[in-house]
């Protein structure tokens, strides 16, 4: 049983398969006995044609699974956030059937059946991994498949750790005692046995099943512990670090190897190459595009504000981006040509709250330009910083250099992240959000991003701008 259980990934994705099948095969029984049928629909051995058509998309849906994380095991993963990956998982799969029914014209394959697969195979696919978690925690409390910890010294954090454990057993975690960097006469360590000292681990792996060495470091035995990281690697066992000396709360952790080097990397902004290549990618489609479409815009605006104001076309700032970098900022100027100048008598009327200046009726917005600010359309020369590449078609707004001198020391990890022509500010009320709020949804953005988020926040930025709210 044991081992069967170590071929996890195997079994769900056999399960998977027959899942998607079964939902497959049950929107279209629905479909046909629930609904009135086209005469297209009731070709001869029309069940054998869906068969075939799954079997060969199962490959399909096994590659994209994989790419939306539902075959890596997390023991202590929420889940929630499964449920969001098999939705993500699903809906990206309907994408490519439905891509190929379309090719091939599929004459089975209707709306309803699509939309009733979808749905059915969302359900199916969240029921099967329900059972599946269950039944597997059911057996890890009872000890099946689980993987034996075996500690090394201890420290203040380390006790938090063995507590952590002992009140999940669904993990399948399971400790079998204690060894330390120095003999010693204690007999137990936090309620677990100990076992000996550093020197008789080689003894204990040949004795006992240890999958995982967990050590609480002693770095005045930096020998005794490079020793023993060599001798896990020997072994083929897995090492890990409860780092006493660090007090994260948020940065994410992994090891980068620089040269011969090996290093600890701490980190808060997304890191992941490829989501970010594809972003990238994204904001240079994205920005082309728009720039060629709404090229007869850009000279229709560009007319307007010069019928309506003395001065410049486009307004161009400073201001700061990744990680402090400063960049020209280019918009439709919507102000009076010196408005800059009278912003310091302007500064008390200030309704943000912080150092970002907003105020409802500012004096210095021309007639043109409280159109354009209304409808967000004095942003769109930003097109040009997105393919540039001094900014993002989405992520936190670029500031000031005086906003960003006012900021308090957590509000300037929003500059970890290349700044965006719209975000979840843009998407929650603008203007009518006080600072730290807005300060606090960009470190929300850093801390949850994807390319499934910035999506659903291009998607929501065209009612938002559209209705105008929040703008001034």
């Amino acid at each position: 049983m044991t081992s069967f259980f170590f071929e996890l990934k195997t079994l769900r994705t056999v399960l998977d398969i027959f899942t998607i099948w079964i939902a497959l095969f049950v929107a279209y029984y629905i479909r046909k006995n629930f609904f009135s049928v086209p005469l297209a629909d009731q070709i001869s051995g029309l069940p054998l044609s869906i068969f075939w058509f799954s079997v060969v998309f199962s490959f399909y849906w096994l590659i994209v699974f994989y790419y939306t994380g539902l075959y890596k095991i997390e023991r202590k993963e929420n889940f929630n956030y499964e449920v969001i990956k098999i939705i993500k998982g699903v809906s990206l799969g309907l994408l490519g059937i439905v891509a190929w029914i379309f090719l091939e014209k599929l004459t089975w394959a209707s709306r309803s059946i699509i939309l009733l697969f979808w749905l059915l195979g969302i359900l199916f696919i969240i029921l099967e991994r329900c059972l599946l978690r269950c039944l597997i925690y059911y057996l890890r409390k009872r000890g099946v498949y689980n993987k034996m910890v075996l500690m090394v010294d201890k420290g203040e954090r380390t006790f938090d750790f063995v507590r952590e454990l002992s009140h999940h057993k669904e993990w399948g975690l399971k400790i079998i005692g204690f060894v330390t960097f120095t003999p010693t006469d204690e007999k137990e360590i936090a309620g677990y046995p100990v076992l000996g000292s550093i020197d008789d681990i080689p003894d204990l792996i040949n004795r006992k099943v240890v999958d995982i060495v967990v050590m609480s470091p002693n770095w005045r035995k930096p020998g005794k512990m490079a020793s023993l990281i060599k001798l896990c690697e020997v072994y083929g066992i897995d090492v890990y670090f409860i780092p006493e000396i660090f007090d994260i709360s948020f940065a994410q952790l992994k090891i980068e190897k620089f040269l011969d080097f090996p290093l600890i990397l701490f980190y808060t902004a997304p890191k992941d190459y490829w989501k970010l290549l594809i972003k990238r990618l994204i904001d240079i489609l994205g920005s082309l595009t728009g720039l060629i479409l709404f090229s007869p815009l850009f000279l229709l605006i560009a007319i307007l504000i010069k019928l309506d104001s003395a001065g410049p076309v486009f307004f161009s700032q400073k201001r700061v981006g990744l990680n402090g970098r400063k960049f020209v900022l280019y918009k439709f100027r919507t102000m009076e040509e010196y408005a800059q100048k009278q912003l310091r008598k302007l500064l008390p009327l200030n309704e943000t709250g912080g150092p970002a200046f907003k105020i409802t009726n500012d004096p210095r917005v021309t007639r043109v330009g409280r159109f354009l600010r209304k409808t967000s359309l004095d942003e769109l020369p930003q097109l040009w910083n997105v393919l540039k590449g001094d900014m993002s078609l989405v992520g936190p707004r670029p500031s000031t250099k005086r906003e960003v001198a006012l900021y308090k020391d957590w509000q300037r990890r929003r500059l970890s992240m290349k700044p965006g022509l719209t975000c979840l500010w843009q998407i929650s009320g603008r203007s009518d959000i006080k600072f730290d709020k807005w300060m606090e949804m960009d470190l929300e953005y850093i801390d949850n991003w994807s390319l499934w988020l910035d999506l659903k926040i291009l998607f929501k930025t065209i009612p938002a701008v559209l209705l105008g709210r929040g703008a001034k």
